[in-house]
């Protein structure tokens, strides 16, 4: 993603930005003095649950009505562009990967004054985890709607008729390289693994837990230094490219057939899986076996997984920053937050829903559904400068070769040392 600065629009190609202003100024005649914008991203079932709460607020503020810029493709692309033409919304959905672009270009409002005299909204009522991930360089960006952190899925039944206990709480990483043995299998006997232990996915997400949980990071904690090839995050690194290279717990591309984890999990051909609460709605209506939940297992450092957030945010440019703030006081109550939960979509950031049986839902699976809070004690966000966008295309591509076992760990993290400095 390119910085936000003035050269940001001679870059950007005229039909692209004309596009975007047409998509912006769409839905009305003409602006209202008093109106105000939301942008945000989301699946056709986040927006179906959004609108009617826009609606139920502008039936309640009629002098300041909401208008919803729905981007559901390249949000933070068109974001960017709409930031660098001086149209952005008054309040954009944010999260916390890509809130410090935005910070750091001077495009948003620090939120804590504006909830620290707000009667309708205080900063307890939130999950700590959350708060912290909207802030930075000590700034409060973004009042959180949900936060996010992996877990691992389980099948069962697999479990039981490998003749496996089912994890513990506490269970370390291990004690999972030590029970994944019994889940790789040839089933049909036609020479090929057909069947794995556990999810690998290449992407940051999926990994960092790894370097966590050995006491590694990715950088430093000013985001000025690039620690990944010291000792603990090598360490960390190094086991979560053995689960295909050493043990082959996990599926190599050229076995997956095109699939994605997921998929593998629902058709049984991975007895875990590494993922957020995001796959509970499909893995309710798909899923077709018993499956619950569990910590991420424990390495030297514990269980440490991510505690990211995506929250409301105003634009400094916001022509009525008062209203915005109105705006998200009623996006953030326990009315709101109800809503968003009640599909089973996210982990509230609101301690109040997430404790109550909205998000817990007895008798749904999973039926561990307080791992995800849980987790949340440990849990951290990842911290990323304002070039994240770079910088994780960087990653991607050289580690990419490493976990297709075409390159030693080694000289992928020196090629991403050569690639990250300058961009810190």
């Amino acid at each position: 993603m390119m910085p936000l600065t003035k050269a940001t629009l001679k870059q950007a190609k005229p039909w692209c930005l004309a596009a975007l202003l047409a998509l912006t100024l769409s839905g009305c005649a003409a602006r209202a003095d008093q109106e105000i914008t939301l942008a945000s991203w989301g699946s056709v079932e986040e927006i179906g649950l959004l609108k009617p709460l826009l609606a139920q607020f502008n039936r309640e503020h009629p002098k300041t009505p909401v208008r919803l810029l729905h981007i559901p493709d390249g949000y933070f692309q068109k974001l960017h562009l709409l930031y660098a033409a001086g149209q952005g919304p008054d309040v954009a959905f944010m999260n916390n990967w890509q809130l410090p672009t935005y910070a750091a270009g001077g495009e948003l409002q620090d939120l804590a004054p504006f909830i620290s005299r707000s009667q309708a909204l205080k900063a307890d009522e939130f999950v700590p985890a959350s708060l912290n991930a909207c802030r930075y360089k000590g700034n409060l960006y973004a009042i959180p709607r949900d936060v996010s952190n992996l877990v691992v899925y389980i099948n069962e039944e697999q479990f039981k008729a490998a003749g496996v206990p089912l994890p513990n709480p506490n269970w370390t990483l291990d004690e999972m390289l030590a029970m994944g043995k019994a889940f790789v299998k040839d089933e049909n006997n036609d020479g090929e693994l057909d069947h794995w232990a556990i999810s690998a996915d290449p992407r940051p997400l999926f990994w960092l837990p790894f370097v966590w949980s050995y006491g590694g990071d990715l950088l430093s904690a000013d985001l000025k230094q690039f620690t990944l090839d010291q000792p603990a995050a090598r360490q960390g690194l190094q086991a979560f490219a053995d689960l295909r290279g050493k043990y082959h717990l996990s599926p190599r591309e050229t076995e997956t057939g095109g699939a994605a984890m997921g998929q593998l999990f629902a058709q049984s051909k991975l007895a875990m899986f590494v993922s957020g609460r995001w796959s509970v709605p499909a893995f309710r209506e798909k899923l077709t076996f018993k499956w619950d939940i569990r910590p991420f297992p424990k390495g030297p450092a514990g269980s440490i997984v991510d505690a990211d957030a995506s929250g409301w945010a105003i634009s400094k440019s916001s022509h009525n920053p008062q209203a915005a703030w109105t705006l998200i006081e009623w996006l953030a109550g326990k009315t709101a937050a109800t809503a968003f939960t009640a599909g089973g979509l996210v982990i509230p950031a609101r301690r109040d829903v997430g404790q109550s049986d909205t998000f817990l839902q007895p008798g749904l699976a999973p039926a561990s559904a307080h791992v995800f809070l849980d987790a949340l004690q440990t849990g951290r966000p990842l911290r990323t400068p304002p070039a994240w966008g770079e910088l994780n295309g960087e990653i991607e591509q050289a580690l990419g070769p490493v976990w297709q076992g075409r390159a030693p760990l080694q000289a992928g993290l020196a090629s991403l040392r050569h690639r990250v400095e300058p961009l810190l």
